[in-house]
């Protein structure tokens, strides 16, 4: 699928199932719309604030002797609401709010996007904590002329997990909204498959007791990607997809992650079907295990591969490097002893079909059964090499280059998780290096270097005292 992968998306954290279309809803506003303001609620005090219901809109006009207006409504606990303001003008400022509750303590704001129809302020599904009145402090911030304030309890759908949905974003329809019930620990991913490019996912905590803040996550624009999202409480979650005035259509399923463990060189069928868009496997590494993942589908169905660390960092991804539509990882150099974990899905979502995935050890050059070479490349700029040490024992690694290196050549040496030497030679076809084990076991060299190969021999020089 080398054309289609425009196509699609992977971020890795959120859900899915029947979108909530949100009708007449402004542009959205950035991922920190539910952070804490650093500026108080402004305008009027609210014994004079306007009143204004959930399903209203209001008008008003920002002048010099009306640059700030508060509006007060009642709200329900759990209730989720969307706010938009909207100038009346084309260019310029849309104006901007801040929510608050009867302390005049601020809960979340505004941000303002340009579109083509003019500015908006917005902020999406915001989950109120409690019954109790509300307040809409909305100030100019720049902007003039007509606005109009609307107030809404848009629909939410309800999530199905490891299921996809087809959802739309139009001139009229800016953003959709999903719930689940989350418990504590799960391990979210969530695979998208859009032509926008300015789309946004905001993964967001309704119950901000349990979870102590609103935003779990949130991810933005056409390649975005995130790591896989465990959920810190058992409690109500939101999910809002939003553009920035973009159109189209999208599909979205959020993954809840089963672990299924893999051995090197043993070969595991993957099956995706309608109940299943993404597959995880779990393996252990040691600092200085070099691996290749290759995901094989016999040349007929389209995967991605995901690597990444067991908390989530990712490493790296993988669409088409092996036959035709076939991913795969070559050559993975691992710098520390841990997990690691593989997600494994369809190129475009909702595809289905079988695949072998394959994780082969490399062999380990080992000093040990004499001078090894190393060739460092474009694609592997890291060799490394391995010897079994003694504790208290003195050795001398020697380094020749034998072709050439682009740049001067570089020594990481550690062992478990100390480093025992970091050594280069400007310039230098050839250098030595001496250090003392301090325990016994495998001693790990690292090398780079730029391109080109070089030799690595091992002297060992006796036991120290």
């Amino acid at each position: 699928m080398r054309f289609t992968k425009r196509l699609s998306i992977v971020a890795i954290i959120l859900l899915a199932m029947p979108p909530v279309l949100l009708a007449q809803s402004p542009a959205q506003p950035s991922p920190t719309a539910f952070a804490t303001p650093t500026l108080p609620l402004i305008g009027p005090t609210p014994l004079s604030a306007e009143p204004i219901k959930i399903g209203e809109t209001v008008n008003g006009r920002f002048s010099d002797a009306n640059a700030m207006v508060t509006y007060r409504f009642v709200g329900q606990a759990g209730q989720i609401i969307t706010i938009a303001l909207q100038n009346s003008l084309i260019s310029g400022a849309a104006g901007c709010f801040t929510l608050g509750d009867t302390s005049l303590v601020p809960l979340a704001y505004s941000t303002t996007e340009y579109l083509q129809s003019g500015p908006r302020a917005a902020l999406y599904f915001f989950p109120l904590p409690g019954d109790q009145d509300y307040f809409i402090s909305i100030s100019a911030c720049g902007a003039s002329g007509d606005y109009s304030l609307s107030l809404a309890a848009p629909p939410v759908g309800l999530l199905d997990f490891n299921h996809f949905v087809e959802g739309h974003l139009s001139d009229a329809i800016y953003a959709v909204g999903y719930r689940f019930e989350g418990r504590a620990g799960d391990l979210l991913t969530f695979s998208f498959s859009s032509l926008i490019s300015s789309i946004t996912v905001d993964l967001v905590c309704a119950e901000k007791v349990r979870c102590g803040e609103y935003v779990v996550n949130s991810v933005t624009g056409y390649n975005a990607s995130g790591k896989p999202q465990t959920l810190p409480a058992d409690a109500l979650y939101l999910v809002t997809v939003r553009s920035q005035g973009e159109v189209g259509s999208f599909r979205l399923a959020v993954n809840r992650l089963t672990s299924t463990p893999v051995a090197y060189n043993v070969p595991v069928e993957a099956e995706f079907n309608d109940g299943v868009a993404a597959l995880q496997y779990t393996f252990p590494v040691a600092m200085g295990d070099n691996f290749n993942v290759r995901a094989t589908s016999a040349e007929s169905f389209d995967t991605r591969l995901t690597l990444m660390t067991a908390d989530g960092n990712l490493l790296t991804q993988d669409d088409d490097s092996g036959n035709r539509y076939d991913p795969e990882i070559l050559n993975q150099l691992v710098y520390s002893s841990g997990n690691y974990m593989i997600i494994l899905e369809p190129a475009m979502l909702g595809n289905t079909g079988t695949v072998s995935i394959l994780l082969e050890r490399i062999p380990p050059v080992v000093l040990d059964d004499g001078p090894q070479q190393l060739i460092l490349t474009s694609k592997q700029v890291t060799g490394v090499a391995r010897f079994s040490g003694a504790a208290g024992e003195q050795v001398r690694v020697h380094v020749r280059v034998i072709a050439g290196l682009t740049a001067s050549p570089q020594l990481d040496i550690r062992q478990n998780a100390t480093l025992l030497v970091n050594s280069f030679a400007s310039g230098s076809d050839g250098f030595a290096v001496d250090f003392v084990t301090p325990e016994t076991g495998d001693v790990i060299i690292f090398v780079t270097g730029g391109t080109g190969t070089v030799e690595l021999s091992l002297e060992r020089l006796g036991q120290v005292g």
